[in-house]
């Protein structure tokens, strides 16, 4: 879906009137995707046949996660949680039931998910030159599965985020992060997410290295890509003092800038 008639007007002449029209269409775009819910039955312990949707709006995120901190920390023991077709569906203790953990972290990935891909479209429609290349742009592609996958990591989430704006240079160190208590990132980095706001001229890499010396694994941009992949990420572990470092390579790309992401561990 590029800009669409409902946005686009004939009096658009300009560059910047075409950026701000695309601009508050993406808008909406993104709540309206940030707010489909989340499926959750591959992570229930009975798989209940037709779909089971947890809401998304930032209201039921907030309350959702309210209630997996009581459940972990045991100041609650059962929580009747409503899916979206006003299905109850109880919610356990961790120790004694994952579904509510997993459905907390399952929430937590697709909307970051959502977010970085809405801050990826902003920033074509930002490089845009041309009015016409402002309505080609299509700002319904590339949106993520709202389908919970099961197998998320156990655990209370602990969540990197960050924003490393500007063009690094050579052998910059585009993020680092101490740890302050244990940590666990799952294999592949799942749930995780690297993207930049200007893409890159060629295919670039980014290493992740754990106390300067060890490479984890490498944060892989494609040429003219602005989402990144995880590459050789086995699962790893984290001690308190331990520092993990984004580093660019030895040899920048001329273009990647603006470079942001969210790391999703366990503690």
């Amino acid at each position: 879906m590029s800009l669409d008639a409902a946005f686009y007007s004939p009096s658009i002449t300009t560059l910047a009137e075409a950026k701000d029209m695309a601009l508050e269409q993406l808008r909406r775009i993104a709540v309206l995707n940030e707010e489909r819910g989340v499926v959750v039955n591959d992570l229930m312990p009975v798989d209940p046949g037709p779909d089971v949707t947890f809401a998304t709006t930032a209201d039921a995120q907030s309350r959702l996660w309210e209630a997996y901190q009581g459940l972990a920390r045991g100041t609650i023991t059962t929580v009747e949680w409503e899916d979206t077709d006003g299905e109850f569906h109880e919610l356990e203790q961790p120790l004694v039931e994952d579904f509510g953990e997993q459905a907390a972290q399952c929430m937590i990935a697709f909307v970051c998910a959502c977010r970085s891909h809405h801050a990826a479209l902003a920033a074509i429609v930002n490089a845009c030159t041309t009015v016409d290349q402002v309505l080609e742009v299509d700002l319904s592609d590339g949106w993520p599965s709202n389908v919970c996958a099961g197998g998320l990591p156990h655990g209370n989430p602990y969540v990197l985020s960050f924003d490393a704006p500007g063009v690094p240079t050579d052998d910059m160190i585009v993020f680092h992060h101490t740890f302050r208590m244990a940590v666990n990132f799952p294999a592949s980095m799942s749930n995780s997410t690297v993207g930049a706001d200007v893409a890159a001229t060629a295919e670039t890499d980014l290493l992740v290295k754990k106390n300067t010396s060890t490479t984890v694994g490498t944060v892989r941009f494609a040429a003219a890509g602005t989402s990144a992949t995880f590459v050789g990420f086995s699962a790893s572990s984290w001690a308190v003092g331990d520092l993990l470092t984004l580093v660019a390579p030895a040899t920048a790309d001329a273009t990647l800038a603006d470079i942001h992401g969210t790391l999703m561990g366990v503690r």
